[in-house]
């Protein structure tokens, strides 16, 4: 597994259980246009936007 999503699984699973993290990681993101996490990262976008994405929810979560 590439060490940012190591990354960003562990961002998302201070704040939520697995299953939330997964899903996630496969719904749709508005600011991705649409795209899921997985699918932005597999089709080779900047990592550091999904980085922020799961930092913002992580947050938003914990609060």
């Amino acid at each position: 597994m590439p060490p940012h999503l190591i990354t960003l699984w562990s961002i998302l699973r201070a704040a939520a259980d697995p299953w939330t993290c997964a899903v996630w990681l496969r719904s749709p993101q508005p600011a991705l246009g649409d795209r899921s996490v997985a699918d932005w990262i597999a089709e080779g976008n900047p990592h550091d936007t999904a980085l922020a994405l799961a930092r913002a929810d992580a947050q938003r979560w914990a609060a």
